[in-house]
């Protein structure tokens, strides 16, 4: 369990450096510690991949990220 808080927190914090404010990026440690469970639940890195990617692309097509 410490490994998850802390990895999920170093995601939110990670999201920090790339310039997103505080509460989205506490927003993103949340989501950082969903992943990790879907990790740990699946015993597989693929469908964490997967909600990242589909998240993420929700956000492009809601307008909340601009692709590069």
């Amino acid at each position: 369990m410490y490994a998850l808080v802390v990895t999920s927190l170093a995601f939110g914090l990670h999201h920090i450096a790339l310039g997103i404010p505080f509460w989205p990026a506490l927003g993103f440690s949340i989501g950082g510690f969903f992943f990790a469970i879907v990790k740990w639940r699946s015993e597989s890195l693929f469908p964490p991949i997967l909600w990242h990617f589909i998240i993420n692309l929700l956000m492009v097509f809601s307008g909340f990220i601009l692709p590069y």
